[in-house]
């Protein structure tokens, strides 16, 4: 056997047991979310604080795929639309807190839907302007920690 023989008969026998690299498994695709908003709390009692607090919520949801429940659905209708959609559906409630000086503190609780079984507690703040400029960036900061730990896609 000639020298190019051997070698193409050493390559080949080394193609053969080499393993085959497969391609990695994509992750399956994220099933859509529903967002239902239970309630918003202004425990700092700022004139504005609770309106600002719902627009906020509402500003910040728009930047994820996600969509907000009907307010009042009942729990069988809440499991016939995510059903339907075969959505995943979640629950949150804000607070919104007077801080020493001018500042905020936020909290988030995260719960299914429907169920209304606790999943986590999200806190944030901020300080250096009035409450209700402080609100947009704190929610949105807490809609994106839960964004983030849920899995949620952005929106276009």
């Amino acid at each position: 056997m000639n020298r190019l023989g051997l070698v193409l008969l050493v390559l080949g026998l080394t193609a053969e047991a080499a393993p085959k690299k497969k391609a990695p498994a994509k992750p399956p695709p994220s099933k859509p979310v529903t967002v239902s908003l239970a309630s918003v709390v202004d425990a700092s009692n700022t004139p504005g604080g609770k309106d600002a607090g719902v627009a906020a919520l509402n500003a910040a949801l728009l930047k994820w795929k996600v969509t907000i429940a009907p307010p009042g659905e009942s729990e069988a209708a809440a499991k016939k639309a995510l059903d339907a959609k075969k959505a995943v559906g979640v629950e949150l409630s804000l607070t919104l807190k007077a801080g020493k000086g001018e500042a905020l503190d936020a909290s988030m609780i995260l719960s299914t839907y429907p169920g209304h079984v606790l999943k986590a507690e999200y806190r944030a703040g901020g300080g250096g302007g009035s409450l209700i400029e402080l609100i947009p960036p704190v929610v949105d900061q807490l809609v994106a920690d839960v964004a983030k730990d849920e899995g949620w896609s952005r929106a276009p």
